[in-house]
């Protein structure tokens, strides 16, 4: 009798921890939630043509993320598609993961404000690292904006300010339609 109740309660935590997984994993990403787009407002936007960010270890494994704008023959904008990629190790090889989508209007205009608040046009240039760490992590951020200008930097175990917010909240917004694979 105490192996069955004891076999339903580990039964009925399973079903309860399933559950809560699911309502997780489709929980739509909601920016006021995340401090990355405190104070966000889409006003003043800088226009973001193409943007690359990733952030990778010496053992292959890693995060990429980007976008490309595409424009119609008014300069307006008709599409902007998003690819993710996720560098993981198995068996001393890498198994890259990736996924191309479309990135929503109000996304869009999400990562450009993380642009903007991060001041990612002052990073162009940005090349530093330690040279005392010998197995660390690296960083590449390459921007392009629809006026021709551009920002590209790079770092190892070194960022610029505000990399981590950047990172972070492009990394929330890629996610909600790309999810990093469990295993």
């Amino acid at each position: 009798m105490k192996k069955s109740i004891f076999r339903k309660g580990i039964a009925m935590a399973l079903i309860a921890s399933l559950i809560a997984c699911l309502g997780g994993c489709t929980k739509k990403f909601d920016p006021s939630t995340d401090d990355a787009f405190e104070g966000f407002t889409n006003e003043n936007l800088p226009e973001v043509s193409s943007f690359y960010v990733s952030k990778s270890g010496s053992w292959g494994d890693g995060e990429a993320y980007s976008f490309e704008v595409e424009y119609n023959k008014k300069g307006e904008i008709k599409k902007v598609s998003g690819h993710v990629k996720y560098g993981t190790i198995e068996n001393d090889f890498t198994k890259p993961t990736e996924k191309s989508f479309t990135i929503p209007n109000e996304d869009y205009e999400l990562l450009c404000y993380l642009v903007k608040v991060c001041n990612v046009k002052s990073w162009d240039g940005f090349n530093k690292s330690d040279p005392d760490v010998m197995d660390g992590w690296s960083f590449s951020c390459k921007v392009s904006f629809k006026d021709g200008s551009s920002s590209d930097s790079c770092g190892y175990m070194i960022t610029p300010n505000n990399f981590s917010r950047l990172f972070t909240g492009t990394r929330a917004i890629f996610q909600n339609h790309a999810p990093e694979p469990t295993d």
